[in-house]
């Protein structure tokens, strides 16, 4: 009598079939494994960018707009760069500006000022503050360049780009970020025929 399909066992045929289709499963599972995980720390490197241009465009815009002239001056409160009265304007890495220490009730007409300046330095790839010529202080880490550029006597652009630290082996290209800033604490009367 002839054995029942259930007593038979396994071919070595069905074996290899077996085990190649397995093999080939287990293969296509790991390249969508690998490349998901890729694509995913690509994605975040390039919003570590992202957040980290935004939040030092912030730092920066936040400091630059309260600048405010000394009181008596005539003119706007930023030194460096200033709009040429002839010819075109040039970026520079930096911005100087006076602005209030702080305001109160007590101090109000008169306030202490300070001399502020956010300054770009490619060798360590920073943006930095210093007040009244002392120590500059890291606003943010890895910016490749930085700009300040007088469009009038009262509006600046600020440009910056940041490129994270990330393996070489994600390419994640830098975030560029671009900003304007409208000067408004010049004196109401002030005219552009005013600014210096």
């Amino acid at each position: 009598m002839k054995g029942r399909v259930s007593d038979r066992g396994v071919s070595i045929v069905e074996a290899l079939i077996t085990v190649g289709i397995i093999s080939l499963v287990l293969t296509l599972t790991t390249a969508i494994f690998i490349q998901t995980v890729r694509h995913n720390e690509k994605t975040m490197t390039d919003l570590s960018a992202e957040t980290q241009a935004r939040i030092a465009m912030t730092k920066v815009m936040d400091d630059l707009r309260q600048a405010m002239p000394l009181p008596g001056a005539t003119g706007i409160p930023v030194s460096s760069p200033v709009t040429p009265s002839v010819g075109a304007a040039t970026p520079v890495p930096s911005v100087s500006f006076t602005e209030a220490d702080s305001l109160n009730a007590a101090n109000f007409t008169n306030p202490p000022f300070d001399a502020v300046t956010i300054a770009w330095n490619p060798v360590n790839d920073t943006i930095t503050r210093s007040v009244n010529g002392g120590p500059a202080n890291v606003l943010e880490h890895d910016v490749t360049a930085f700009a300040v550029f007088p469009v009038s006597f009262d509006e600046y652009q600020v440009t910056l780009t940041v490129a994270p630290k990330h393996r070489a082996e994600v390419s994640s290209p830098p975030f560029t970020v671009a900003s304007s800033v409208f000067i408004s604490y010049y004196k109401t009367n002030s005219s552009p025929g005013d600014a210096p």
